[in-house]
């Protein structure tokens, strides 16, 4: 793992989804 923010553990189902999220709330780019 080596994003920084929040680290959210996400099944592979609902990991782009979380990480479209991610983005709009300004988490990651």
């Amino acid at each position: 793992m080596g994003c920084t923010g929040p680290i959210i553990r996400v099944s592979d189902a609902n990991l782009e989804k979380a990480h479209e999220e991610l983005k709009k709330a300004g988490y990651i780019n």
